[in-house]
């Protein structure tokens, strides 16, 4: 737009020299939707999940995106969080993907002593975006979370059985291991 700056001065022959900076009034503000993971996983199976982010806002604006779980059944109050943190930089009305990757629930439980999961649980998982995730006082800017479902099997991966296959009368003709 246009601005028009006055003043006066006794001196007739004074000049002035203005500098001007215009700053856009609003803030950035980031939606997440699209949530896309998996609705059910083994305890084995590594946790990826992917979503979109939108600057609804109206100014540019950066944040970080990170996929976390909760660190037990749905109730609990920590988290646990994908090392890779990804930047976003985005001008009103622009969007873009981030995709994060989550060790296993075993993994998990292994790493963390207070991290406890089982066959049954239903564990919240998802995205949040912060303004800045290193920060002391992190403020939670947007966050999508569903439940996983730990189920009873592996990926495929029940184990090993091993057997014998008997013949006729009852002589064993085989014998093996399946995995």
């Amino acid at each position: 737009g246009e601005y028009t700056i006055h003043a006066t001065s006794y001196d007739e022959d004074a000049t002035f020299e203005y500098e001007l900076e215009l700053a856009a009034t609003g803030d950035a503000v980031f939606e997440l939707s699209n949530l896309d993971q998996p609705i059910e996983l083994g305890m084995s199976e590594d946790i990826t999940g992917y979503v979109e982010i939108e600057n609804t806002g109206s100014v540019p604006g950066t944040a970080e995106v990170v996929y976390i779980t909760a660190a037990g059944s749905i109730g609990g109050s920590k988290f646990i969080y994908d090392t890779g943190i990804t930047e976003v930089s985005l001008a009103p009305g622009d969007s873009t993907s981030a995709t994060g990757q989550i060790s296993s629930f075993e993994e998990l439980e292994g790493s963390f002593d207070w991290a406890e999961f089982q066959p049954g649980d239903e564990v919240w998982t998802g995205f949040r975006v912060y303004d800045d995730f290193d920060a002391d006082d992190r403020i939670i800017k947007a966050e999508l979370f569903d439940s996983i479902l730990i189920s009873e099997s592996q990926g495929g991966n029940s184990g090993t059985i091993t057997g014998t296959v008997d013949g006729p009368d009852d002589e064993p003709i085989d014998t093996g291991t399946a995995y």
